[in-house]
C-alpha cells in the first residue's frame, strides 16, 4: 500500500508537469533543426525558446513549418484535422481551429497520446458533473473541448475561483463536498494530503500549487464515497499534467503548460 506522502508527492509532481516523452521529435519535425541541436535543448527549462536562439546563434535555416496553421495540418493526428468540436484558445481568448501559435503546438505535440488520454479523462468528468448538475447540460448536446496553452505559474483555473463564476463553479464544487459527508478520520486525511501537495508545489509553480492542493483534498474527501465522483476524475486529469480551466454553455476548456 503507498504511504499517503507519497501519494501525495507524485501527485505533485504532475501538477502542470505532462509527460512530453515526444518533445525532441516534435521541436525536430516543427524545425527540421539536426538531433543533435535539439538534444542540447530539451533539457532547458524553455527548451522551445532555447532551440530558436541555438538556431540564430549558429546561424542555421529553419527547415521545418513556418505557420501554426501548415505546422498542426503536418503534425496533428490525422483524426484531429476534421474534428469541428475541438478547438484551442488564443491569446485574446477567442476559440480558434488550430493551436495559435508554435510554441502552443508543440506543447500538445509533444505528449499527444496524454492530450487525447486527457481529452478521454475530461469526457467522463463532464458526464459526471452533468448527471449531478442540470444547468451544466447544453440544450444542444454538442460538447466542444478547447485546449489553453497557459503559463502554469500565472495561471489560475477559472472553474475553482472565488466568487460568482459563469458555469461551472464554486457552488458546484461546495455542493459536491455537502453531498459526500466524509467521517472526521477521512477529513483529516484530505487537509493532510492538500498541505503535503502546496508545500511541494509552491516553489515552482505559485498560485496554480492551490488549486492543485484543493483537488488534492476534494479527491480525498470522494474515495470516502463509493463509486464514480467528479472529484476523482478531475484528480485523474490533473495527474496527467493538465486541467480543468472552465466549463459553460457545452464548451469544457483545459488547460496545458507552456514550454
Amino acid at each position: 500500500m503507498t504511504h499517503p506522502e507519497e501519494d501525495a508527492d507524485r501527485f505533485a509532481a504532475r501538477v502542470m508537469a505532462p509527460s512530453r516523452a515526444g518533445l525532441a521529435a516534435a521541436l525536430e519535425q516543427l524545425t527540421g533543426a539536426p538531433p543533435r541541436v535539439v538534444a542540447e535543448c530539451v533539457t532547458r527549462p524553455a527548451p522551445f525558446s532555447a532551440l530558436l536562439s541555438r538556431l540564430a546563434g549558429s546561424n542555421m535555416a529553419w527547415r521545418g513549418h513556418v505557420s501554426p496553421r501548415e505546422a498542426f495540418e503536418a503534425m496533428a493526428p490525422e483524426a484531429w484535422l476534421s474534428d469541428r468540436h475541438r478547438r484551442f484558445v488564443d491569446d485574446l481568448g477567442r476559440a480558434v481551429d488550430t493551436p495559435p501559435t508554435l510554441s502552443a503546438l508543440v506543447a500538445l505535440g509533444a505528449d499527444w497520446q496524454g492530450v487525447v488520454t486527457a481529452e478521454a479523462v475530461a469526457d467522463a468528468l463532464r458526464r459526471s458533473l452533468c448527471e449531478r448538475f442540470d444547468t451544466l447540460s447544453n440544450r444542444s448536446g454538442e460538447v466542444t473541448l478547447c485546449w489553453r496553452v497557459v503559463d502554469p505559474r500565472r495561471w489560475r483555473a477559472r472553474c475553482q475561483g472565488r466568487g460568482v463564476t459563469p458555469g461551472l463553479g464554486p457552488a458546484h464544487w461546495s455542493s459536491l463536498v455537502a453531498a459526500i459527508g466524509p467521517p472526521a478520520e477521512a477529513i483529516a486525511a484530505a487537509e493532510a494530503r492538500r498541505e503535503r501537495v502546496l508545500s511541494q508545489c509552491v516553489a515552482t509553480r505559485s498560485g496554480v500549487s492551490y488549486d492543485a492542493a484543493e483537488v488534492a483534498f476534494w479527491a480525498s474527501l470522494a474515495r470516502a464515497e463509493r463509486g464514480a465522483h467528479p472529484f476523482v476524475e478531475l484528480e485523474s486529469l490533473w495527474s496527467l499534467g493538465y486541467a480543468l480551466d472552465r466549463f459553460e454553455d457545452g464548451v469544457m476548456t483545459l488547460a496545458a503548460p507552456a514550454l
